[in-house]
Parts: structure tokens; C-alpha cells; sequence
């Protein structure tokens, strides 16, 4: 009976520690592309807020939305909205489009929550886009309770308008905390 062994050169120990390093060649790598997406990122939002009109007035248009959720009026929300327009949630499957759909979503929204307050932090419009970063406020109900109880969350909005119109929208939240 023979037996082998294995007699690894440093090169070799020095290669296989290199591919299990956190420091080895292909994680310089993925630091490399993660410190180019930074860049990209950070030159994104440089432009938009460098592009910006205006980063203090609400805008009509904003206004008028924020007082259509406030009314809990369903043909107020899609009557801001062009005929092809889009919607986005958090908390739909997809993209809502046309502004049937937008009436649709907003008498389901209705019955789950009513909205008391959004109070603007920041405002940024640019060419078409009006980013507003908020903090909505109002009553909700959930699928585990039916009395509405207070919700206080923060929230993004991104409309795109055309001729006074929301052509799409984007909202971004924490459904738990909108349905604590």
C-alpha cells in the first residue's frame, strides 16, 4: 500500500489564499465597479439638483394632487391624470396605466386610508419631473384590524408632468408603516 502526498507550493498557497481573501484580486474587482456605480449614483443626482428650477415652492400641479388624496376623492386623484398615464407603488404588481386604472387604485386606496397631512421637506423640479420627499400622515386599516389607527411615514414622489398633466407617477414608502 502506497500513500500520496500532496506537497503544495507557495505559489500555490499564495494563489489559493488570494481567490478566499476578501483582498484578493476579484474583490478589488467588485470594489472597482461598486466605486464606478458610486460615481454614476452620485453624478445622477448631482444633474437633477443641478438642473433644478426651483428646490422651495411646492408647484401647482403638487399641490392640487396633494389636495385630491386629501379630499379622498377618487375622480379628484384622476382627473390630474393625462388619459395614458402611469402609476407606481410599493405596494402594486406592475404599473397601473391609464387614468381608469389611477381612479380605480385610488377608490381601493380610499377604503384602506385616509390621508390628514403631507408635509413637504424637499421639493426638486426639473425639466417635466418634480421629485417631492414628504411625510404623509392619516388614519389606516389593515388586513389584520379594521379600525383605522394613526400612520405616520415618509415618502418620495416623482411625478412626470406634460401641459399641467401627470403623465406617470412613482411613489415610494414603507407599506408597514403606512399599514402599521
Amino acid at each position: 500500500m502506497t500513500t500520496d502526498t500532496v506537497d503544495t507550493s507557495k505559489d500555490e498557497k499564495q494563489a489559493e489564499h488570494d481567490r478566499r481573501s476578501p483582498t484578493g484580486p476579484r474583490s478589488w474587482l467588485a470594489l472597482g465597479l461598486l466605486a464606478v456605480l458610486l460615481v454614476v449614483a452620485a453624478g445622477a443626482v448631482g444633474w437633477v439638483l443641478g438642473s433644478s428650477d426651483d428646490t422651495t415652492d411646492t408647484p401647482a400641479i403638487v399641490e392640487r394632487w396633494q389636495e385630491a388624496w386629501l379630499s379622498g376623492d377618487p375622480d379628484a386623484v384622476a382627473a390630474l391624470y393625462a388619459e395614458d398615464a402611469t402609476w407606481q407603488d410599493p405596494t402594486e404588481v406592475g404599473v397601473i396605466r391609464g387614468r381608469g386604472g389611477i381612479q380605480s387604485n385610488a377608490e381601493f386606496t380610499f377604503a384602506w386610508l385616509t390621508f390628514s397631512d403631507f408635509e413637504d421637506e424637499t421639493v426638486v423640479v426639473g425639466e417635466g419631473v418634480i421629485v417631492v420627499e414628504s411625510i404623509w400622515s392619516g388614519d389606516s386599516r389593515s388586513l389584520t384590524r379594521a379600525e383605522m389607527t394613526p400612520f405616520s411615514t415618509k415618502a418620495v414622489t416623482i411625478l412626470e408632468v406634460d401641459d399641467d398633466l401627470i403623465t406617470g407617477s412613482a411613489i415610494y414608502f414603507d407599506p408597514d408603516e403606512l399599514f402599521n
